[in-house]
């Protein structure tokens, strides 16, 4: 179940919509928390992308309010995310 989670998302070309699928399918049971486990870079090797690729785009999701960033948590803001 995992591998094919991961290959699907790795189908996902833009790295945004690849950082909001992980984030929708690793939420918390509110839908809204996502508690990482590991490093940025583990995740952005996990996801397919360069670390920086996630870092530019997780930086552009805070500054449009989509998402909240604290010390290994992040916060899903808006609905439909």
């Amino acid at each position: 179940m995992a591998l094919r989670t991961r290959l699907e998302q790795r189908n996902i070309h833009s790295a945004r919509d690849r950082v909001r699928h992980y984030l929708i399918l690793n939420a918390d049971a509110s839908g809204r928390k996502v508690v990482l486990s590991r490093s940025l870079k583990d995740l952005a090797a996990e996801m397919g992308l360069t670390h920086e690729a996630l870092y530019r785009t997780l930086a552009r999701m805070v500054a449009e309010g989509e998402i909240e960033r604290r010390s290994g948590v992040i916060h899903l803001v808006k609905t439909g995310v």
